[in-house]
């Protein structure tokens, strides 16, 4: 699964592409543990190119919320597969979905 981060100032863009499963998060737990979440006033993890999510994936969002410490997070372009998830774990309520 490739992952990119990119910089706008003080925001970041997680792009992700492909399984967000068990054989994606060693590359995609490297890349979060870089952010500077400290730093940053925004996190988007776009999704657009993301076909699914484990639980381990919906982990390692959670994870990167968290280190955002109440700051602006949202998750953007998820299929309807992805959706789901975070709708039927209630986390939608707690992460923004675009």
């Amino acid at each position: 699964m490739p992952v990119s981060v990119t910089f706008d100032g003080k925001k970041a863009l997680v792009s992700c592409e492909g399984k967000f499963d068990s054989t994606a998060m060693p590359e995609l737990e490297k890349e979060i543990q870089e952010i500077p979440c400290d730093d940053l006033d925004e996190i988007v993890v776009d999704l657009a190119k993301t076909d699914y999510i484990s639980s381990r994936g919906i982990r390692v969002v959670m994870s990167l919320f968290h280190q955002m410490k109440g700051k602006k997070f949202s998750v953007v372009n998820a299929n309807s597969a992805v959706k789901e998830i975070f709708n039927s774990t209630g986390l939608n309520k707690i992460v923004k979905l675009d």
